[in-house]
């Protein structure tokens, strides 16, 4: 779980968005973050 919650930190370059996933505490994902981790082409 800790991995997962790093790769979207790492991946988050979105302040905004990066400020609501730490502040919230759920992991919020993108898009283009979705289809990297879904469907990898």
């Amino acid at each position: 779980m800790a991995a997962v919650a790093e790769a979207d930190f790492i991946v988050s370059c979105e302040p905004d968005l990066l400020a609501r996933k730490v502040w919230r505490g759920i992991p919020i994902i993108t898009p283009t973050e979705f289809v990297d981790r879904f469907d990898p082409a």
